[in-house]
């Protein structure tokens, strides 16, 4: 049958402004609506073999690229802030093992969505040689930079309300993008983020013949076993019969 897949890695950003939000009407972190859009986006890619890597001021590889949704949905549905050190954003680091995972996969189409609120920090390395490999392996990115030029707010006591400001460099963001094939994206307000997956999701679609397997199950055994117990009760009152 014909499907339409990628392979997919999204990386996100955990560093600590992800925990403030853009609209004073929406009061939802910029990390719990990447979450949620991410989930969202995994579910609506029923084809697509999808990763998962956090960054902020170290990288991991928090789940390998699978087809097992139910296990990648369940990893994202539990993530929080401060699973891994929040006190820097090492961007390229995390690009660069979004594209060592992807460098052997035999799809057609490799696709990385990098979801990132802020610029890389000092401990970061420079981006330009894993651009070239990301080049090299034929390795899309796709960029969302999160929060709007004027910055982010935050709840800190006892001052209540405050406006942060949090750089976030569009022009590295774009260059990545722009090198790759991929489109850069900025998302000022929550709902942006959504539609910016949407515009992803309808861009990479690649189709592809899958094999269609149908496995099927005797279903006559248990009926089998209902009759021999009737024929043996049967049996029993009849001897029973006989004997009185």
């Amino acid at each position: 049958i014909e499907v339409e897949g990628n392979d997919i890695i999204l990386m996100l950003d955990v560093s600590g402004s992800m925990q403030l939000f853009d609209d004073l009407k929406d009061t939802r972190s910029r990390f719990d609506v990447a979450k949620q859009e991410a989930l969202n986006f995994i579910r609506s890619r029923n084809h697509d073999p999808i990763g998962l890597i956090l960054f902020g001021a170290t990288a991991i590889s928090r789940c390998p690229v699978t087809l097992d949704k139910a296990i990648l949905e369940e990893i994202l549905y539990k993530l929080e802030l401060g699973e891994i050190d929040s006190e820097g954003t090492v961007l390229a680091v995390g690009l660069g093992m979004a594209v060592n995972r992807l460098r052997f996969s035999q799809s057609t189409s490799k696709v990385i969505i990098l979801l990132t609120d802020g610029a890389p920090s000092e401990q970061d390395i420079d981006p330009a040689p894993v651009l070239t490999l990301a080049k090299k392996y034929g390795i899309k990115v796709y960029t969302i930079g999160v929060g709007g030029k004027d910055g982010g707010y935050g709840f800190i006591q006892p001052h209540g309300l405050v406006h942060f400001k949090t750089p976030l460099n569009e022009e590295l963001l774009k260059k990545i993008a722009d090198e790759t094939g991929g489109e850069s994206f900025l998302a000022e307000k929550p709902e942006d983020i959504q539609s910016i997956y949407k515009k992803i999701d309808a861009l990479e679609k690649k189709s592809y013949d899958m094999p269609l397997y149908a496995r099927y199950n005797e279903l006559f055994f248990p009926f089998v076993l209902a009759a021999l117990f009737l024929l043996c009760c049967e049996i029993i009152i009849r001897w029973y019969r006989v004997i009185v």
